[in-house]
């Protein structure tokens, strides 16, 4: 675990074992990791569960993770910031009943920036402007089944992001 020290590797990982038993066990311990990249993999399989409307997860654990989120995103490093910014919106597009507490969550955050690399187009849409925009929808998150060359970048820009806007925009 302590090896998922870059972002993707951490996106992947939880990806990869969203859909196993030991997932939802292990989201709260790893939250709770001093590893960015660990507490990465958690927030990240919270947006898995968050997404898949068949996942256990329940709106009051929903409403929990969304006071949790509101109190710990500005003392967040950059990459888990990425992370913790999205959860709100998957959760708040996963109910009606969630979509105004996760709005208020995200109306909180106030500007935060994610730094990408000079290298990059990459940005993160502020979550209160994607909850407000009728085209974002939620994309499942995680792997059914196997892993994705990283040289399938196509298939993998397909299936990585959690978010999207129904015109593709996003």
């Amino acid at each position: 675990m302590r090896d998922l020290d870059f972002p993707t590797l951490a996106d992947d990982f939880a990806r990869f074992i969203c859909k196993t038993p030991v997932a939802r066990g292990e989201m709260e311990a790893w939250t709770a990791s001093d590893a960015d990249g660990v507490r990465r993999a958690a927030y990240r399989l919270l947006l898995g569960f968050a997404a898949d409307p068949d996942s256990a997860l329940t709106d009051a654990e929903s409403l929990g993770w969304l006071d949790r989120i509101g109190n710990e995103t500005h003392q967040s490093p950059n990459w888990l910031q990425e992370s913790v910014l999205t959860a709100p919106v998957v959760t708040g597009l996963r109910s009606e009943a969630l979509y105004a507490p996760a709005m208020a969550t995200s109306s909180g955050f106030g500007k935060v920036e994610v730094f990408h690399g000079d290298q990059t187009t990459c940005k993160t849409h502020g979550p209160v402007k994607l909850l407000s925009d009728s085209r974002t929808r939620i994309r499942p998150y995680c792997i059914e089944a196997g892993i994705i060359s990283r040289h399938d970048r196509k298939t993998q820009s397909a299936l990585c992001r959690t978010l999207e806007f129904t015109d593709g925009s996003l």
